[in-house]
């Protein structure tokens, strides 16, 4: 079965956000996009996918390597989309 949930993001001093699939006991796959040009890092632990935002810092030494967004942003503003497949 696949579920479809959204979330807003996470707020200052927050670095991600958990979404619970409660329909399912297991959550076996997920994906996750997020408004405001971030890309998404998922993990998964029983029927709760942790969502963790991310962007590329250009300007970076290493160009191009996806970095976690500081807890110090508040992207509660933006929504989360959660797709997952569970059972």
């Amino acid at each position: 079965m696949i579920k479809i949930k959204t979330a807003s993001g996470p707020g200052a001093g927050e670095s991600s956000v958990s979404v619970r699939f409660g329909e399912f006991e297991k959550v076996a796959k997920a994906q996750a996009t997020m408004t405001g040009g971030y890309i998404c890092k998922v993990s998964i632990s029983g029927n709760t996918v942790t969502v963790t935002p991310q962007y590329f810092d250009y300007d970076a030494a290493a160009d191009g390597v996806a970095i976690d967004v500081p807890a110090s942003e508040d992207l509660s503003g933006e929504t989360i989309t959660v797709v997952a497949e569970g059972y």
